[in-house]
């Protein structure tokens, strides 16, 4: 992921209006920016507004509470026979690969909950 990041950066600064893009593997608590997690790839935007670290936390912990309702969802269409029944073999696959996403997603989120919370 990180390759195509660094492939494409100069489409990420033209169409995300931003002047400079770093990609990094480690995140500095005293990072001002928004976290997001998208599939493989987590996201800071940074800005030179100082963030308030307990709001930053509480919209990730709504992320948190979405993404367990959809790997709810999934997991229960998963566990429902009639749907395993009738459902093509590629929508399985797919509300499996949605679930496991969003189980990535959520342990990248707990994990910049973690260092919020240093």
């Amino acid at each position: 992921m990180r390759d195509e990041l660094n492939k494409n950066k100069q489409y990420l600064i033209r169409f995300g209006f931003i002047d400079n893009i770093e990609i990094s593997s480690t995140i500095s608590k005293n990072i001002n920016g928004y976290f997001a997690s998208i599939l493989e790839a987590e996201i800071i935007i940074i800005h030179d507004i100082k963030i308030n670290v307990e709001e930053e936390i509480v919209r990730l912990k709504k992320d948190i509470d979405k993404l367990d309702s959809e790997i709810a969802r999934c997991e229960g269409m998963l566990a429902n026979p009639n749907f395993l029944a009738k459902a093509p073999e590629a929508k399985i696959a797919i509300e499996k690969e949605k679930s496991e996403n969003y189980k990535h997603q959520k342990d990248s989120i707990l994990s910049k909950i973690k260092k919020l919370e240093v």
